[in-house]
């Protein structure tokens, strides 16, 4: 992922998707997908800065470490659940959704947000893990 197009996507100077890291083949393949890739667009971006204004430009870059080491649950349809604990920089844990287009040709990052301890577990029980979040 670059930074800075993450940047440019955020300050709304970009309008092309921003590639933000891969998903495991065998996680694409749970949701239909048959593409690795992961994007993040622009219209997505701009419905993040109205839903979660705190979050700045640096927080997404915590997106490829999820793809690669969070824990992932399926959701419904064609859409995962990622919840990765950031320990190094934030010091927060990161629940991301990930949806499949129609066609399985491409993955998007459609929401990224901080949670809080308390709603984390109530979020697990009612989703079936995929992966362990793994700690090194």
């Amino acid at each position: 992922m670059n930074p800075r197009y993450v940047q440019a996507l955020y300050e709304g100077k970009r309008r092309a998707p921003v590639r933000v890291g891969d998903l495991d083949y065998a996680l694409c393949r749970e949701i239909g997908a048959t593409r690795a890739a992961v994007w993040l667009s622009y219209e997505t971006m701009s419905k993040q800065l109205v839903r979660h204004p705190e979050l700045g430009s640096d927080h997404y870059l915590v997106a490829p470490l999820a793809l690669t080491y969070g824990a992932v649950f399926r959701d419904v349809g064609q859409s995962l659940m990622i919840l990765y604990e950031d320990t190094c920089v934030f010091g927060v844990t990161f629940k991301l959704a990930l949806k499949a287009t129609k066609a399985g040709d491409e993955i998007f990052l459609t929401s990224l947000h901080q949670m809080r301890w308390r709603h984390i577990a109530g979020q697990c029980r009612r989703k079936e893990l995929l992966r362990r979040h793994w700690m090194g």
